[in-house]
């Protein structure tokens, strides 16, 4: 049950391969993105740098590391 994201880094999508809720935070910890029962996300608005990806499934909470170039 494996959650897999790419790809990373991304200049645009970031995809799931399933569909989970979503969370991105700036390294200033703001929420940027927040999207529920997804499978992709589009960065494409925001610049580049590093971003806290926060991935809700079931009850498990994954956090990732996404670099949008």
């Amino acid at each position: 049950n494996e959650i897999v994201t790419y790809p990373n880094p991304t200049s645009d999508y970031i995809y799931v391969n399933k569909k989970v809720d979503l969370k991105v935070y700036n390294l200033l910890g703001s929420v940027v993105i927040n999207k529920a029962d997804t499978d992709a996300l589009d960065m494409s608005n925001l610049g580049p740098g590093v971003y806290n990806l926060v991935i809700k499934y079931n009850e498990i909470t994954i956090n990732k590391k996404i670099i949008k170039q």
